[in-house]
């Protein structure tokens, strides 16, 4: 196969530095989808864009993330926020980059998991920045990010009522299997959770 690898990265370099990296030269993709040779190479010199139709048709026949050719990989890693140990938000001691969504970037804060003090590239939580003032009749989700008036914070999920008064109310780790009760009165607000990710360590 002709990967053409020889061109130089010149036009639309994200465009050619996917091809590149897969060895997918111009003249086989094109015959492959039946795209015109001189259209596609005004997108790859960069005269023309790629529409997401055609980065989604390319993907699909060659098995790719269509979003690569838009995004560069620095486009989709962010540092993690901070880590839980147990149920309890605290420091990272060392960075951890996250893989997600461009759009999340901005809009969210990030949670690497750590086990008994020790932080490891298991699970990451990706948390809404917006806080709602917490509200014991509304239940967000088993990711939720709790801040208390002392301004503290833990993860997880509102368990229900230790006692018949409503004055403490459990929470519970599924990730860690940590629990603990605390005193309704000492919870400010609640942040919804979005999703659990696969955090990439960038020692």
């Amino acid at each position: 196969m002709n990967t053409d690898t020889g061109t130089p990265f010149d036009g639309n370099m994200i465009v050619k530095n996917v091809l590149h990296r897969y060895q997918i030269s111009q003249t086989d993709l094109c015959q492959k989808l039946g795209y015109s040779r001189e259209a596609f190479s005004k997108v790859v010199n960069g005269h023309r864009a790629l529409s997401v139709v055609k980065a989604k048709e390319i993907a699909l026949a060659y098995d790719l993330d269509w979003r690569s050719f838009y995004e560069t990989p620095a486009d989709r890693f962010v540092p993690a926020t901070a880590c839980i140990d147990a149920l309890y938000v605290r420091k990272l001691k060392q960075t951890w980059m996250i893989k997600c969504p461009k759009e999340w970037h901005n809009n969210s804060v990030f949670y690497a998991i750590c086990n008994k003090g020790f932080e490891y590239d298991e699970y990451c939580y990706v948390i809404t920045k917006k806080a709602i003032p917490f509200d014991d009749k509304k239940q967000v989700n088993a990711w939720t990010l709790f801040t208390l008036k002392d301004g503290s914070q833990l993860i997880g999920h509102a368990d229900g009522y230790a006692d018949p008064q409503g004055k403490m109310i459990r929470f519970y780790n599924c990730e860690t299997k940590a629990m603990m009760t605390l005193a309704t009165k000492k919870i400010l607000t609640m942040q919804k959770g979005r999703a659990l990710l696969s955090p990439t360590d960038n020692r």
